[in-house]
């Protein structure tokens, strides 16, 4: 029997198809910074369900100058921005428009500048790879009995790609030497 063109699903199919879209890694940072907005506004003794636009951004913009974390120090502007996207993401806006929020806006560029200031704006970055491993792995995929092995070339490949384009690695592996 030939397969039908069109399938027939049902709402539950629909419903997971459209809750997969987004990986894990998403839904749990969107989660997380869900429970820290819905922490401070019941600590204000607010909702931000059903606020206007206007109201809501006059939140936001206390929101994101008086969050600090559980210990109550400054988040890192990485963590401040990941946290305004994951609201945003949640309330189904684009928080950073500036036409429709322009005072929470204002506020996380003065915070990204204060938190600068603070040194919670630098990016903790791996340290590069040491000589001597670099030595080693190198020399592991030169061997007599390597060369010719896709497998060996392939990761050859990877490492040379992600060592000189990686996040950041011509920045921090300037100096690493290239030995054939």
């Amino acid at each position: 029997m030939a397969q039908q063109r069109f399938a027939s699903l049902d709402s539950a199919e629909k419903t997971r198809i459209l809750q997969d879209v987004d990986a894990e890694n998403t839904k749990k940072t969107v989660s997380q910074s869900v429970n820290v907005f819905r922490e401070y506004c019941s600590s204000k003794g607010v909702s931000y369900e059903g606020l206007s636009i206007p109201d809501l951004d006059q939140l936001l913009e206390s929101f994101l100058c008086e969050v600090r974390t559980k210990n109550g120090e400054l988040y890192k502007k990485n963590s401040l921005s990941t946290l305004r996207w994951g609201v945003g993401k949640h309330l189904q806006h684009d928080l950073s428009n500036t036409e429709l929020f322009p005072k929470s806006n204002g506020m996380y560029r003065a915070m990204g500048k204060e938190l600068k200031r603070a040194g919670k704006a630098a990016t903790e970055s791996h340290p590069p790879m040491e000589r001597a491993d670099l030595q080693k792995l190198y020399g592991y995929f030169n061997l007599a009995e390597n060369r010719n092995s896709p497998q060996v070339l392939q990761d050859n490949v990877l490492c040379d790609i992600l060592l000189r384009f990686g996040r950041r690695g011509k920045k921090k592996n300037l100096n690493l030497p290239y030995s054939p």
